[in-house]
């Protein structure tokens, strides 16, 4: 039984506003003057962002598409960016608005409207290239990293942000105070989740994850594989210094336990900071303050297909969607099980394409990916087709959930919706809306 596909974005989304400019931007052919280079796809609950830059002139530009409002006659498509800011790095949704990093620092805020995209203000987040940013909604704060032009040594801070104005003229402003948490480092890599952002060095030692809280603003604690208790150091943003601090602690673990840190992804069910481990376990990190990590789940076959995985590359993505945590490498997908760790589907169809995954960070509902030649959606099937495996797997029963419509359950579909809402590690529904609400998170 197949669970999953893998569909054309305007297939799936067949109201999203301005199809046809994102059908275009996909099929325009690379060696055209007067084309568009698409650089990065970016998505958040409901909008997808295309970045491009233009041959001719050399000008970035970013496109948004609304997969939620309904299809004008004219619609904007094209976010009127300011200046020279370069490319956009990361586009968030908070509270209404968008949110967009640029390259050189910029930070701008865009309202959508009826007719497009309103432009409601520009403030610089910081001076330099940024790399890579992620915010924290809870605590209203930006995490980036950011290095001066051609310099490999790079640094990590922090900065509140206050919203401002009416749902009409909403405008965002930075706080006066910008935290430095860690400098002369590698670039970085950022997860946000509930309990904070997650920073891993591209060049760290093989167990090591530094982790931010709300709690502890002004620093990173560190968390290392196979230590036995909470690693402690005196407070320090400099990331040599650190690294020569932890030295002996993470030694010690290593040789202990061998095993290495490959990808890190949050839970879209809970979101828990999820780590996938070179001996092909998935372990989620507990106690921000004094983290602990705990195994939850182990992927069966991990070690057959990737024998050798290397350490903090962008070669093996871990990634969450539902009851299952899955697996992108070289345009090949995989989905596993995350109760007993067995791989229940694959797809190959893009492996061996320049291929990048497109995870929404704040999303239950669907992972992409995307190349020059256009946006897939992986999407799980009715919930009917789940959950009948569910019943052939644990109740000797049978269910007519193919005649349901969302929101109408008989009462084995309630029993089997509470199943996967346990399977999700979710609290268990006590009312029907709340079991039709589920409804609508399976049903993509």
């Amino acid at each position: 039984m197949a669970l999953f596909e893998v569909v054309r974005v305007w297939d799936v989304w067949p109201r999203l506003t301005g199809s046809q400019v994102l059908r275009d931007l996909f099929r325009q052919a690379p060696t055209r003057s007067s084309g568009e280079n698409v650089c990065c796809v970016f998505s958040t609950q409901s909008h997808l962002f295309v970045a491009t830059k233009a041959q001719e002139t050399n000008e970035d530009h970013l496109y948004g598409f609304s997969r939620v409002k309904e299809e004008e006659e004219e619609v904007e498509c094209l976010l009127p960016l300011s200046g020279s800011g370069g490319l956009a790095v990361a586009v968030f949704d908070v509270e209404g608005v968008v949110c967009v990093v640029r390259e050189w620092g910029q930070l701008e805020v865009f309202l959508e409207i009826d007719t497009g995209w309103r432009h409601t203000g520009t403030t610089q987040l910081c001076n330099g290239c940024v790399h890579c940013c992620t915010v924290h909604k809870p605590s209203n704060t930006f995490i980036y990293c950011v290095s001066a032009p051609d310099s490999r040594l790079h640094q990590v801070s922090a900065c509140r942000y206050y919203l401002q104005g009416d749902s009409d003229h909403r405008g965002l402003s930075l706080g006066d105070t910008t935290r430095l948490l860690l400098s002369d480092c590698p670039q970085v890599y950022l997860w946000q989740w509930r309990g904070g952002v997650a920073v891993l060095p591209s060049q760290a030692p093989p167990g090591l994850l530094l982790l931010w809280s709300p709690t502890h603003p002004s620093q990173l604690q560190p968390f290392i594989l196979g230590n036995d208790s909470p690693a402690t150091c005196s407070p320090s943003s400099h990331y040599p210094a650190l690294c020569l601090q932890l030295a002996p602690l993470w030694s010690k673990a290593h040789a202990k336990d061998g095993r290495c840190l490959v990808s890190v992804t949050v839970s879209t069910a809970v979101e828990e900071l999820l780590v996938l481990l070179s001996s092909g376990e998935v372990i989620t990190i507990e106690n921000v303050d004094r983290p602990r990590g705990r195994v939850v789940t182990k992927l069966k076959d991990f070690s057959e297909h990737y024998p050798q995985p290397r350490p903090h590359t962008a070669e093996i993505q871990l990634f969450s969607l539902h009851t299952y945590c899955g697996i992108f490498s070289k345009g090949d997908l995989r989905l596993y099980e995350m109760l007993c760790g067995e791989m229940v589907w694959e797809s190959g169809e893009h492996e061996g394409h320049q291929t990048s995954l497109l995870a929404p960070p704040f999303s239950t509902h669907w992972i992409g990916i995307y190349d020059s030649s256009g946006v897939w959606i992986l999407r799980s099937q009715k919930l009917s087709e789940h959950t009948q495996l569910l019943s052939q797997a644990l109740f000797p029963i049978t269910t007519n959930a193919d005649e349901t419509t969302p929101g109408d359950y008989l009462d084995e579909g309630r029993v089997l919706a509470a199943t996967l809402c346990l399977l999700w590690n979710l609290p268990l529904p006590a009312t029907r809306s709340a079991l039709e609400a589920l409804h609508g998170i399976v049903q993509v």
